[in-house]
C-alpha cells in the first residue's frame, strides 16, 4: 500500500513538473514573439521612404532601358544617356537593339542613399546575315544592377552605369571606399583574369575569398580592361574598373564596376562585385 502511494506521488509530481515547463516555454515563446515584432515594425517603410524607392525604381528600370537600346549612333546615345547620368561616357555597340520590355525587381541592397536595383529586360537584336542578306531578329533577356542614389527630400539620381549580373541579380551593398589610383601590375593582371572568367561564365573558385558570394555573368566575353583603379596601390581593398564585353552578337558593350578584394596571404582574392557609383 504505500508503494502504491510513493508511486502516485512520483506521478503527481511528473504531472507538475511537465505543466511547469510547458508554461514556461509558452512564456519564453510569447517573448521571443514580441521581440521579433519590435524588430520587424521598424524596418517597415514609412510613405515617405516607400515613395523614394518607388521613384528610385522606375529611374533605375527607365535608365537601363536607355541603356539597352542600340541604333548605332554615338552621339545620339551619349545624349540619351545622359539625360540619367551627365558625362556617361560609353558608346553604344554597332549592332541594333531595341527593348520590348524591363521591370524593376524587388531585392534592392542599400548603404544610405545609395541604392543597387535589379531591372529585368526582354530585348530585341537585329543580327547580321552577310552581304545581300537582311538581319535576323532574335530576342534575349539581359539582367543589370542600376546605382540610384535616392536621398530625403529630393529626387533619386542615376549614380553609374548599369552592370549586367548573372541570375538572381542582387549582391550586395557598395563598398563605399574610393579608388583613384592606378592598379599594379599583379592588380590588375588579377582583375583581367576575373572578369574574363566573371563574364563568360567560367569557375571562379580560384580568384575568390573565403567566403565570398560571386556568381559568374555567362555568355559574354571580355573584350578588354580599359582601366582599372584600386584605394590603395601597395594594399588594394577595392578596385573600379571600365571594360568592354561582347556576346558574340553584340560588341563593346560599356561596363563600370566595383570590385571589393581581400589578401589571404600572399594571394589578391576577390570578395564582391557591383555595378561602379
Amino acid at each position: 500500500m504505500e508503494r502504491k502511494l510513493l508511486y502516485r506521488w512520483i506521478a503527481a509530481g511528473l504531472i507538475w513538473l511537465l505543466l511547469f515547463a510547458a508554461a514556461a516555454a509558452s512564456v519564453r515563446a510569447s517573448a521571443a514573439a514580441r521581440r521579433a515584432a519590435a524588430e520587424l515594425i521598424p524596418r517597415a517603410l514609412t510613405p515617405d521612404a516607400e515613395a523614394r524607392l518607388s521613384a528610385a525604381r522606375e529611374l533605375a528600370r527607365a535608365f537601363a532601358a536607355e541603356w539597352a537600346s542600340w541604333s548605332g549612333d554615338a552621339g545620339e546615345y551619349r545624349e540619351r544617356l545622359s539625360k540619367f547620368l551627365k558625362g556617361a561616357d560609353a558608346d553604344p555597340p554597332k549592332i541594333r537593339q531595341e527593348v520590348l520590355w524591363a521591370a524593376a525587381l524587388p531585392g534592392e541592397r542599400a548603404e544610405g542613399d545609395l541604392l543597387l536595383i535589379p531591372v529585368a529586360l526582354r530585348v530585341r537584336r537585329w543580327i547580321p546575315q552577310g552581304e545581300g542578306k537582311p538581319p535576323a531578329a532574335a530576342e534575349r533577356m539581359l539582367a543589370v544592377e542600376v546605382p540610384v542614389l535616392a536621398p530625403r527630400g529630393g529626387p533619386p539620381a542615376a549614380a553609374g552605369l548599369p552592370m549586367l549580373s548573372p541570375w538572381p541579380l542582387g549582391r550586395g551593398a557598395p563598398a563605399g571606399r574610393e579608388a583613384r589610383e592606378p592598379a599594379p601590375p599583379r592588380a590588375a593582371s588579377l582583375l583581367e583574369q576575373f572578369l574574363a572568367a566573371y563574364y563568360s561564365g567560367g569557375d571562379l573558385a580560384n580568384f575568390l575569398a573565403d567566403g565570398a558570394s560571386v556568381a559568374p555573368v555567362g555568355g559574354w566575353r571580355l573584350e578588354r580592361l580599359e582601366e582599372a583603379l584600386v584605394d590603395d596601390a601597395d594594399a588594394p581593398s577595392v578596385a573600379r574598373v571600365r571594360a568592354r564585353v561582347s556576346d558574340g552578337e553584340a560588341a563593346g558593350v560599356p561596363q563600370a564596376l566595383e570590385i571589393e578584394l581581400d589578401r589571404e596571404g600572399d594571394r589578391l582574392l576577390v570578395r564582391a562585385v557591383r555595378p561602379a557609383a
